[in-house]
């Protein structure tokens, strides 16, 4: 097997036709994050993406974009991307050491990784939690219901309450670049109130936010969705889109109208929205929150942890990733976030 590496300005039209293809042959990689629209956004705002090319004879058979620095590896899009690993056919067989010594990295980190893409052992496993829309919005409902109905018949009568403030309009994919500036400030607010490390102090966020909700494909775009009351947004999502699957990226509310759930309320706007335009998942990411617990009901295995090149650089650099992540989720770990996201953002 053949593979080179490539900067993302020298992926030509033939070769993203490939990418599209060998992401649609694998159910697995279904995620707007694994369309190669994705990738070459984050290559316009970030100058260290790259994508390992694998080759058999005359064809493509798969492609992994990443991002590093000082030989260490990241998924593209590092902390933004709630999905990654390689683009290929089921059944495809490679070997990370022979990869990463291609890319003159001593390791690839991983976050969200395709989890049919993980080693069995030395990793820390998790689930991607999204709505299944793939027998409609009412069905879907209706299994919500039966789940969780003291939950639903809140949600519900909060909804009634919040649209006797004013009248509520729901927008699946809101242009207006004002109503984008309105998101960020009120995400910014967010991040300062709950005293979270601020991801949009980072000048490329930004720009690869707003890149990505300009696109509009048919296989891949952006979507601001956006629930008003009135004339006040109340809630709204920064999403992306695939063929498949909606992804909820970024979410935001107005905290004066918190009484009411308002980002439960727009979520279930989208969710119907989402189901009407075919899409079969509404994935809310990882994460323990409970309002995902009550609303997902599909989840997607995903998987932490690196590949590493058996070096003794290397074997130094997964050392100290792992004592790292120790470090992190121990009771102390609240005062090294700001340290692990510095870390994770360069």
């Amino acid at each position: 097997m053949k593979i080179s590496v490539i900067h993302t300005r020298e992926v030509d039209a033939g070769m993203r036709a490939r990418w599209l293809a060998l992401q649609r042959s694998n159910p697995a990689l279904a995620s707007p994050f694994f369309c190669p629209e994705f990738t070459l956004a984050v290559g316009e705002v970030c100058t260290d993406v790259r994508v390992a090319v694998l080759e058999e004879g005359d064809s493509i058979v798969g492609l992994l974009p990443y991002q590093s620095r000082w030989s260490i590896g990241a998924p593209v899009g590092r902390m933004l991307s709630d999905h990654h690993g390689m683009v290929c056919a089921p059944g495809t067989r490679w070997r990370w050491p022979d990869l990463l010594r291609a890319a003159g990295l001593s390791c690839w980190r991983f976050y969200n990784l395709c989890g049919e893409q993980a080693p069995s052992t030395g990793v820390k496993r998790h689930d991607s939690l999204a709505l299944d829309l793939s027998r409609g919005f009412d069905a879907y409902k209706a299994g919500r219901h039966d789940e969780h109905p003291g939950t639903l018949r809140v949600y519900e009568r909060k909804h009634r309450k919040l649209a006797r403030t004013a009248p509520l309009r729901y927008v699946d994919d809101d242009r207006d670049p004002r109503t984008f500036a309105t998101v960020l400030r009120l995400k910014f607010d967010q991040y300062r109130r709950t005293g979270a490390e601020n991801v949009l102090e980072l000048r490329w966020v930004c720009d690869l936010l707003d890149r990505v909700r300009q696109h509009q494909l048919p296989h891949f775009g952006g979507r601001l969705a956006v629930l008003y009351a009135g004339d006040q947004l109340a809630a709204a999502n920064l999403g992306l889109r695939s063929e498949e699957i909606w992804h909820g990226w970024l979410s935001v509310y107005e905290p004066a109208l918190a009484r009411y759930s308002p980002g439960l309320q727009q979520l279930m706007f989208t969710a119907a929205a989402a189901a009407e335009q075919g899409c079969r998942l509404l994935d809310l990411g990882r994460g323990d929150e409970a309002y995902k617990q009550m609303f997902a009901d599909h989840p997607t295995p995903l998987a932490e942890g690196a590949f590493t090149r058996s070096t003794p650089a290397a074997s130094l650099t997964l050392a100290a990733y792992h004592a790292a992540r120790t470090l992190v989720d121990s009771p102390f770990g609240r005062r090294l976030k700001p340290v692990a996201h510095r870390a994770r953002s360069v």
